[in-house]
């Protein structure tokens, strides 16, 4: 049975520009541009952070400095790869994976790890690659299982999932596949509290964006069973809004929470609701689309997220909530940016380190990095 639709009221969710009573007020610390180009795809998360540094991928390369203190921007390898995903290994600090897509070289490989914290990079030996020329298929987005961190799935162009067992060191493509769908690409997860599900969200075919999910199988793990949508798909509940991120926590460790073209939505097993909804653009809220969520691990209600407008951003659109969505509160940034997207939200020194995409004033058209510490 599919589950049904719960939606929060327009008419309740109230944007707020001041700090409501008790809130938290952050105190912005500037952590500076990184001196590289931002890469151009819409839901990457490039941010990790790693014995006590921040790890930042670029368009060109990872690119690395302390949390405390001062300290400059410098490169700790992959100069020339654009990179789209970084994820910490569950267990080991030091081990970072990182995915994306070679520049210069079309056939190098689309995936690195480090085991000593960047300071070296070891390339996956096997990994997809079209069949026409012999290029390596670029990876978007990064999943590493709830229940063997060394089992991994990469997320390629449109639907397509390569998986490893390995650590990295070598993929195939799910389910027998030899070539790669074309179309933007999706998103993936799995929540800790259920390892054997797979979570992905599309905007594929015809504009028709969903959320389903595939069976793991631990003892067969090249092979994804058992499609089924949870949200969207054939009954259009999620309309055309394009899944760009996807985020879960301990405080309600069987949601999954899923940034949206101008949406977030909470989902669980028993339907999904909007926590923020923009209408056309046209109303008090940014039609923002949502590439970053961060979930209090101590508050299920409390929530940051945030993203950009398909256009110029003349505002923030970063927001918080304490009461799961139903009224907002705007962040304004610190200092003047010019058209600020937000990228990713992750917890650092006791506070948020907030990755934004601005545009880039060397450059017309060019965008780049900025990191900022809230705390």
């Amino acid at each position: 049975m599919r589950p049904a639709v719960r939606s929060v009221s327009l008419l309740a969710l109230l944007l707020l520009a001041a700090c409501e009573d008790g809130a938290r007020r952050w105190e912005w610390r500037d952590l500076g541009t990184l001196p590289a180009p931002a890469t151009t795809t819409i839901n990457h998360t490039p941010l990790v952070v790693s014995g006590g540094r921040v790890l930042v991928g670029s368009g060109d390369g990872i690119w690395a400095r302390p949390l405390d203190g001062g300290g400059a921007w410098t490169r700790v390898g992959l100069a020339g790869i654009g990179i789209f995903a970084t994820r910490r290994h569950a267990n080991l600090e030091a081990t970072v994976f990182a995915a994306g897509q070679p520049g210069d070289d079309p056939q190098a490989p689309p995936f690195w790890r480090t085991d000593d914290g960047g300071a070296t990079w070891v390339p996956s030996a096997g990994f997809p690659r079209n069949p026409f020329d012999g290029a390596s298929e670029a990876f978007y987005d990064l999943a590493v299982a709830a229940d063997d961190p060394d089992r991994l799935y990469a997320n390629l162009s449109g639907p397509s999932i390569a998986v490893s067992t390995d650590g990295g060191q070598n993929w195939a493509l799910a389910n027998g596949a030899t070539d790669v769908y074309f179309g933007y690409s999706c998103v993936i997860h799995v929540l800790d509290s259920t390892p054997g599900t797979l979570f992905q969200g599309c905007e594929a075919p015809l504009d028709v964006a969903w959320v389903a999910t595939q069976d793991i199988d631990p003892a067969d793990p090249f092979t994804l069973a058992n499609f089924t949508y949870v949200a969207g798909g054939p009954d259009y509940a999620l309309e055309n809004r394009r899944p760009n991120a996807m985020a879960s926590g301990p405080a309600r460790p069987g949601t999954l929470y899923v940034g949206l073209e101008g949406a977030l939505i909470a989902l669980d097993d028993s339907g999904f609701e909007f926590l923020f909804r923009a209408a056309d653009g046209s109303g008090p809220q940014p039609y923002a689309y949502v590439t970053a969520v961060w979930l209090d691990p101590a508050d299920g209600d409390h929530l940051v997220f945030g993203g950009g407008v398909n256009g110029e951003n003349t505002t923030l659109s970063l927001f918080e909530t304490f009461d799961h969505g139903l009224t907002l509160r705007e962040l304004a940034a610190p200092v003047q940016l010019t058209d600020p997207a937000v990228v990713q939200i992750v917890p650092a020194a006791g506070g948020l380190a907030v990755l934004l995409s601005v545009a880039d004033p060397q450059h017309a058209g060019g965008r780049t990095l900025r990191l900022f510490l809230l705390q």
